[in-house]
């Protein structure tokens, strides 16, 4: 699955995008503090929401949110920073 961002007359820019890669970008922007997606009121967007509005807002079915991120850490064979925080936050998400 690629999802094309920009393809115009006026500009020579085109951001191709797999799903695979969008999944992971928004997996890091949930781990970010301050988180870089927020809502109209300040607080910090859940990574649900985001997910949401990708999927609406591109055409896209990228999936449950607590899925995606378990599919990133299947995809990353060594342990990093990164996937011990996506861990973390997946076992603090499913205990809630």
């Amino acid at each position: 699955d690629t999802i094309i961002l920009s393809r115009t007359r006026t500009t020579s820019l085109c951001v191709s995008l797999s799903t695979v890669n969008l999944s992971e970008i928004l997996c890091s922007f949930d781990l970010m503090s301050p988180r870089p997606i927020i809502l109209s009121d300040g607080r910090e967007a859940p990574f649900y929401l985001v997910i949401q509005h990708f999927e609406q807002f591109l055409n896209v079915k990228l999936g449950n949110p607590g899925d995606i991120k378990r599919r990133v850490l299947e995809r990353k064979k060594d342990r990093t920073k990164f996937t011990e925080v996506i861990f973390h936050t997946l076992n603090d998400n499913e205990n809630e």
